[in-house]
Protein backbone atom coordinates (compact mmCIF):
# COMPACT_ATOMS: atom_id res chain seq x y z
CA UNK A 1 0.00 0.00 0.00
CA UNK A 2 3.08 2.62 0.94
CA UNK A 3 4.12 1.69 -2.38
CA UNK A 4 0.57 2.66 -4.58
CA UNK A 5 0.54 5.38 -2.63
CA UNK A 6 3.74 6.94 -4.08
CA UNK A 7 3.02 5.94 -7.41
CA UNK A 8 -0.07 8.14 -7.16
CA UNK A 9 1.82 11.07 -5.86
CA UNK A 10 4.36 10.51 -8.29
CA UNK A 11 1.50 10.42 -10.87
CA UNK A 12 -0.43 13.19 -9.56
CA UNK A 13 2.93 15.70 -9.48
CA UNK A 14 3.52 14.60 -13.40
CA UNK A 15 -0.15 15.33 -14.16
CA UNK A 16 0.43 18.92 -12.56
CA UNK A 17 3.53 19.08 -14.48
CA UNK A 18 2.10 18.82 -18.36
CA UNK A 19 -0.89 21.34 -17.61
CA UNK A 20 1.54 23.91 -16.54
CA UNK A 21 3.70 22.57 -19.53
CA UNK A 22 0.66 23.26 -21.40
CA UNK A 23 -0.06 26.64 -19.73
CA UNK A 24 3.60 28.17 -21.96
CA UNK A 25 3.95 25.47 -24.67
CA UNK A 26 1.90 24.16 -27.76
CA UNK A 27 1.77 20.45 -27.33
CA UNK A 28 -1.83 19.55 -27.04
CA UNK A 29 -1.29 17.64 -30.12
CA UNK A 30 0.17 15.06 -27.24
CA UNK A 31 -2.88 14.42 -25.00
CA UNK A 32 -2.72 11.20 -24.26
CA UNK A 33 -6.50 10.86 -23.54
CA UNK A 34 -8.43 9.09 -26.00
CA UNK A 35 -6.09 6.58 -27.78
CA UNK A 36 -6.52 3.65 -25.29
CA UNK A 37 -10.49 2.83 -24.75
CA UNK A 38 -13.96 4.55 -24.45
CA UNK A 39 -16.49 3.65 -22.00
CA UNK A 40 -19.67 5.60 -20.48
CA UNK A 41 -18.80 8.28 -18.62
CA UNK A 42 -20.18 6.86 -15.36
CA UNK A 43 -18.80 9.62 -12.92
CA UNK A 44 -20.68 11.52 -10.74
CA UNK A 45 -21.78 15.67 -11.71
CA UNK A 46 -24.02 17.71 -10.06
CA UNK A 47 -28.09 17.08 -10.68
CA UNK A 48 -29.96 20.06 -12.47
CA UNK A 49 -33.28 18.76 -10.95
CA UNK A 50 -31.78 18.56 -7.68
CA UNK A 51 -30.61 22.28 -8.28
CA UNK A 52 -33.72 23.70 -9.55
CA UNK A 53 -35.82 21.85 -6.36
CA UNK A 54 -33.23 24.07 -3.98
CA UNK A 55 -34.23 27.23 -5.88
CA UNK A 56 -37.70 26.59 -5.71
CA UNK A 57 -37.75 25.47 -2.13
CA UNK A 58 -35.42 29.21 -1.47
CA UNK A 59 -38.10 31.35 -3.49
CA UNK A 60 -40.89 29.76 -1.37
CA UNK A 61 -39.25 30.22 1.88
CA UNK A 62 -38.51 33.94 0.90
CA UNK A 63 -42.02 33.92 -0.42
CA UNK A 64 -43.31 33.34 3.01
CA UNK A 65 -41.32 35.99 4.84
CA UNK A 66 -42.05 38.31 2.28
CA UNK A 67 -46.00 37.61 3.21
CA UNK A 68 -45.21 37.82 6.67
CA UNK A 69 -43.92 41.17 6.90
CA UNK A 70 -47.23 42.58 5.25
CA UNK A 71 -49.36 40.93 7.29
CA UNK A 72 -51.61 43.53 9.39
CA UNK A 73 -50.40 43.58 13.22
CA UNK A 74 -53.10 42.67 15.16
CA UNK A 75 -55.58 41.88 12.12
CA UNK A 76 -56.47 38.79 10.71
CA UNK A 77 -56.41 39.09 6.71
CA UNK A 78 -57.77 35.73 4.99
CA UNK A 79 -55.84 36.39 1.36
CA UNK A 80 -52.67 36.98 3.00
CA UNK A 81 -53.21 34.08 5.53
CA UNK A 82 -54.30 31.75 2.34
CA UNK A 83 -51.07 32.78 0.37
CA UNK A 84 -48.95 31.88 3.06
CA UNK A 85 -50.14 28.46 3.82
CA UNK A 86 -49.63 28.10 -0.01
CA UNK A 87 -46.28 28.90 0.36
CA UNK A 88 -45.93 26.81 3.32
CA UNK A 89 -47.14 23.97 1.52
CA UNK A 90 -45.27 24.79 -1.57
CA UNK A 91 -41.81 24.95 0.04
CA UNK A 92 -42.75 21.92 2.83
CA UNK A 93 -43.53 19.72 -0.55
CA UNK A 94 -39.89 21.42 -2.05
CA UNK A 95 -38.13 19.82 1.04
CA UNK A 96 -39.56 16.45 0.50
CA UNK A 97 -38.97 16.13 -3.31
CA UNK A 98 -35.69 17.25 -2.56
CA UNK A 99 -34.80 14.61 0.13
CA UNK A 100 -35.48 12.22 -2.38
CA UNK A 101 -33.35 13.33 -5.42
CA UNK A 102 -29.24 13.08 -5.00
CA UNK A 103 -27.43 15.82 -5.08
CA UNK A 104 -25.21 14.05 -7.81
CA UNK A 105 -26.03 11.80 -10.81
CA UNK A 106 -23.71 9.90 -13.12
CA UNK A 107 -23.15 11.96 -16.41
CA UNK A 108 -24.02 9.05 -18.39
CA UNK A 109 -27.94 9.30 -16.76
CA UNK A 110 -28.05 13.29 -17.79
CA UNK A 111 -26.28 12.39 -21.65
CA UNK A 112 -26.89 8.97 -22.73
CA UNK A 113 -23.92 9.66 -25.54
CA UNK A 114 -21.46 10.73 -22.82
CA UNK A 115 -18.03 8.48 -23.05
CA UNK A 116 -14.97 8.75 -20.50
CA UNK A 117 -11.61 8.41 -22.64
CA UNK A 118 -9.17 6.40 -20.98
CA UNK A 119 -5.42 7.07 -20.62
CA UNK A 120 -2.95 6.07 -23.64
CA UNK A 121 0.38 5.84 -21.67
CA UNK A 122 2.65 4.86 -24.62
CA UNK A 123 3.29 8.87 -25.11
CA UNK A 124 4.02 9.68 -21.93
CA UNK A 125 7.80 9.78 -22.08
CA UNK A 126 7.60 11.60 -25.08
CA UNK A 127 5.55 14.06 -23.36
CA UNK A 128 7.83 14.46 -20.30
CA UNK A 129 10.29 15.07 -22.64
CA UNK A 130 8.36 17.93 -24.32
CA UNK A 131 7.35 19.00 -20.64
CA UNK A 132 11.20 19.29 -19.56
CA UNK A 133 12.60 20.93 -22.17
CA UNK A 134 9.70 23.27 -21.71
CA UNK A 135 10.78 24.30 -18.58
CA UNK A 136 14.26 24.44 -19.30
CA UNK A 137 13.71 26.68 -22.15
CA UNK A 138 11.34 29.20 -20.07
CA UNK A 139 14.21 29.10 -17.20
CA UNK A 140 17.35 30.22 -19.52
CA UNK A 141 14.67 32.87 -20.99
CA UNK A 142 14.56 34.32 -17.39
CA UNK A 143 18.16 33.64 -16.76
CA UNK A 144 18.80 35.96 -19.77
CA UNK A 145 16.93 38.37 -20.14
CA UNK A 146 16.61 38.97 -16.21
CA UNK A 147 15.57 42.20 -15.06
CA UNK A 148 14.80 43.47 -18.85
CA UNK A 149 12.02 41.62 -18.13
CA UNK A 150 10.58 44.59 -15.70
CA UNK A 151 9.47 48.03 -16.26
CA UNK A 152 12.31 49.40 -14.04
CA UNK A 153 14.99 48.02 -11.86
CA UNK A 154 12.94 49.26 -8.69
CA UNK A 155 12.39 45.74 -6.27
CA UNK A 156 8.62 46.45 -6.73
CA UNK A 157 8.69 45.95 -10.43
CA UNK A 158 10.37 43.03 -10.20
CA UNK A 159 7.26 41.01 -9.55
CA UNK A 160 6.47 41.58 -13.23
CA UNK A 161 9.84 39.49 -14.60
CA UNK A 162 7.10 36.30 -15.11
CA UNK A 163 4.05 38.19 -16.23
CA UNK A 164 6.25 39.43 -19.29
CA UNK A 165 8.21 36.27 -20.45
CA UNK A 166 4.54 34.81 -20.15
CA UNK A 167 3.42 37.36 -22.94
CA UNK A 168 6.04 37.38 -24.39
CA UNK A 169 6.65 33.41 -25.62
CA UNK A 170 2.35 33.90 -26.67
CA UNK A 171 3.15 37.16 -28.50
CA UNK A 172 2.43 37.12 -32.27
CA UNK A 173 5.12 37.80 -35.00
CA UNK A 174 6.63 37.00 -38.34
CA UNK A 175 9.45 34.85 -39.81
CA UNK A 176 11.74 35.79 -42.12
CA UNK A 177 14.04 32.80 -43.60
CA UNK A 178 17.61 33.93 -45.49
CA UNK A 179 20.41 31.48 -46.42
CA UNK A 180 22.28 31.90 -43.39
CA UNK A 181 19.60 33.38 -40.83
CA UNK A 182 16.29 33.15 -39.62
CA UNK A 183 14.92 36.23 -38.49
CA UNK A 184 12.04 36.30 -35.53
CA UNK A 185 10.18 39.29 -35.19
CA UNK A 186 7.77 39.60 -32.12
CA UNK A 187 5.05 42.16 -31.37
CA UNK A 188 5.02 42.63 -27.87
CA UNK A 189 2.86 45.81 -27.05
CA UNK A 190 4.90 47.58 -24.05
CA UNK A 191 5.27 51.54 -22.87
CA UNK A 192 8.40 52.88 -24.30
CA UNK A 193 10.58 52.02 -21.26
CA UNK A 194 10.06 49.00 -21.13
CA UNK A 195 10.09 48.00 -24.58
CA UNK A 196 13.19 49.51 -25.32
CA UNK A 197 14.91 47.71 -22.19
CA UNK A 198 13.69 44.31 -23.20
CA UNK A 199 14.76 44.93 -26.54
CA UNK A 200 18.33 45.90 -25.77
CA UNK A 201 18.04 42.49 -23.68
CA UNK A 202 16.78 40.13 -26.55
CA UNK A 203 19.96 41.08 -28.80
CA UNK A 204 21.41 39.15 -26.31
CA UNK A 205 19.74 35.65 -26.72
CA UNK A 206 22.34 35.53 -30.19
CA UNK A 207 24.91 34.53 -27.81
CA UNK A 208 22.77 31.16 -26.09
CA UNK A 209 22.93 29.78 -29.84
CA UNK A 210 18.93 29.66 -30.85
CA UNK A 211 18.35 27.95 -34.12
CA UNK A 212 16.25 26.24 -36.38
CA UNK A 213 15.71 22.24 -37.21
CA UNK A 214 17.93 22.65 -40.02
CA UNK A 215 20.68 24.29 -38.50
CA UNK A 216 20.43 27.75 -39.18
CA UNK A 217 20.91 30.48 -36.65
CA UNK A 218 17.79 32.44 -34.85
CA UNK A 219 17.69 36.02 -34.70
CA UNK A 220 15.05 37.22 -31.89
CA UNK A 221 14.10 40.95 -32.29
CA UNK A 222 11.40 43.19 -30.49
CA UNK A 223 9.27 44.84 -33.18
CA UNK A 224 9.55 48.34 -33.15
CA UNK A 225 6.70 50.06 -31.22
CA UNK A 226 4.21 51.98 -33.59
CA UNK A 227 5.22 55.72 -32.60
CA UNK A 228 2.81 59.36 -33.80
CA UNK A 229 5.80 60.23 -35.63
CA UNK A 230 6.15 57.26 -37.99
CA UNK A 231 2.13 56.67 -38.37
CA UNK A 232 0.95 58.71 -42.01
CA UNK A 233 -1.12 61.56 -40.94
CA UNK A 234 -4.77 61.43 -42.63
CA UNK A 235 -7.20 64.44 -42.39
CA UNK A 236 -10.54 63.15 -42.27
CA UNK A 237 -12.18 66.52 -42.73
CA UNK A 238 -9.52 69.08 -44.35
CA UNK A 239 -10.68 72.75 -43.28
CA UNK A 240 -11.46 74.38 -46.73
CA UNK A 241 -9.11 76.72 -48.41
CA UNK A 242 -9.88 80.74 -47.95
CA UNK A 243 -8.70 82.00 -51.36
CA UNK A 244 -6.42 84.79 -51.73
CA UNK A 245 -7.56 88.37 -52.44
Amino acid sequence: MHVLGLLRSSRSMQENGFKAARAFMNIDALNDRGGARRAPDDRLVPNPAHRELEANRDAQCDRYRDLAMRHPFGKFDREVASQQLEANLLEALAEHELQRTPPKVAKVDLDPQAQRAWLKTCNRSLMLAIKLGADNARRKLLLVLGEALAPTDNEYDQSARNRTLVELLHAPGSLRFDDDCVHVTLDLLLPPTSHARLAEAMESLDTIGLRMVDGRPMRVRLAQRATRGALAHHEVNPAPSIPSR
